[in-house]
């Protein structure tokens, strides 16, 4: 393997250069988001500790690793969000008629077998002495939700003046000091009332 071949899967596999103990760093930093913990949690000696973690995290192996870890958590999070979508999909698009066979004339509904059947979009499913209650997913929800993450519905609470940003007046507050009442005098018989 050249050079070069060396060079560039060490960029991209900033592993290969990290020692066990820069990688525990990473790891601890990433959880923490604190350079000194970080670098106690990996084992490094607290003498001189600041120094230490602030040298490692300038470091261009833990750099490209702390890179790699934030960018694995972004497909993560990217996946994550394709799964909910998907979820919320099935939601928003489910229909009755996948749990319920309904006659032609209307008169007649029947549960249908729910083995092989999607029933996601089902809530509850209860028996009861009429029949079986059934309660699907809000679809009304499960709409509202998808339109909100695919950015079709912004939910926008105006606390301007028309539109305008508000402008930051000052306020005083003014504190006056109260003096205590006088205590009452003393009723005496010549100035009892009569």
């Amino acid at each position: 393997m050249s050079d070069t071949d060396q060079a560039l899967e060490a960029k991209n596999n900033p592993l290969i250069n990290c020692t066990a103990k820069e990688l525990a760093f990473c790891e601890a930093f990433w959880s923490t988001g604190n350079l000194r913990e970080a670098a106690l949690a990996a084992g490094y000696s607290d003498k001189h500790l600041g120094q230490t973690a602030y040298r490692l995290r300038r470091k261009p192996n833990v750099i490209a690793r702390l890179q790699q870890m934030s960018a694995a958590s972004l497909e993560d999070l990217s996946a994550r969000r394709g799964i909910l979508v998907n979820n919320l999909l099935k939601l928003a698009t489910s229909d009755i008629k996948n749990v319920l066979s309904i006659s032609e004339d209307g008169g007649t509904i029947k549960l249908k077998n729910l083995e092989g059947i999607d029933t996601y979009a089902v809530k509850s499913l209860k028996e009861t002495n009429q029949g079986w209650t059934i309660e699907l997913h809000d679809k009304i929800r499960a709409s509202e939700l998808l339109a909100r993450i695919s950015g079709l519905q912004i939910d926008r609470l105006d606390v301007t003046s028309g539109g305008k940003p508000l402008i930051n007046t000052p306020v005083n507050i003014i504190f006056e000091v109260v003096q205590p009442l006088k205590p009452p005098k003393d009723v005496t018989e010549d100035t009892k009332c009569q």
